[in-house]
């Protein structure tokens, strides 16, 4: 089963495909968090304004396309700062990379959300 395809829900790649987890696995799942956050709707939500497998599909097609500002939740505009959730955005797709290499620490984490 691939994670690119399928939903892995909050379980990084690596334990779902390999049954390993890595010091990264965490990172996932809260890269997952992030996303749903910002998105208002669930891992696999069956009320995707497209037709993709899961948000992390539908952000990443969003973000290559410019249009990351569509991903955000409408109950949450003008909350927040458009350039905060975009980051936030940005730090999810960051931890939901497949590789466990790819993704940050969770120290550069807390950074790239303090600064």
């Amino acid at each position: 089963r691939s994670c690119s395809t399928k939903t892995c829900g909050y379980m990084s790649p690596e334990y779902v495909l390999k049954g390993v987890f890595s010091v990264k696995s965490d990172v996932y799942s809260f890269g997952v968090l992030l996303l749903e956050t910002v998105s208002g709707s669930k891992i696999s939500s069956v009320h995707l304004k497209a037709d993709f497998s899961s948000i992390i599909a539908y952000a990443w097609s969003l973000w290559k396309d410019g249009n990351t500002k569509d991903f955000v939740d409408s109950s949450i505009v003008g909350s927040f700062s458009l350039n905060e959730t975009l980051r936030c955005i940005h730090i999810g797709l960051l931890c939901v990379q497949g590789s466990p290499n790819a993704r940050p620490l969770v120290s550069s984490i807390v950074s790239f959300l303090e600064n």
